[in-house]
């Protein structure tokens, strides 16, 4: 299952940094028109180059500082808990 992302919704202004889950052609034609950074994946008898591990290392400094934010968010402050069964009724909550 190929994962996609929905990109028209970030600002012109910011970035994404995705997981190497997103790696696919379709995301990365859609992300490389705004210089946005997937994590470089390996696959099987094709391990990653030098230059890949580095910019995987790069772009994942900055990952893990959102990650841990959304962690702590979710752990402390309930964030991604729904109280209620059904999108409708936790949509209307939310407002």
């Amino acid at each position: 299952m190929q994962r996609s992302l929905d990109v028209s919704k970030t600002k012109t202004c910011g970035q994404v940094f995705a997981d190497s889950a997103y790696a696919n052609k379709r995301n990365d034609k859609q992300l490389g028109k705004q210089n946005n950074k997937v994590l470089h994946r390996a696959y099987r008898n094709t391990p990653l180059t030098n230059k890949q591990k580095q910019d995987n290392r790069q772009r994942s400094s900055v990952r893990y500082i959102v990650e841990r934010t959304f962690g702590l968010l979710k752990l402390h402050h309930g964030l991604g808990k729904a109280r209620y069964l059904g999108l409708e009724r936790n949509k209307t909550r939310a407002n």
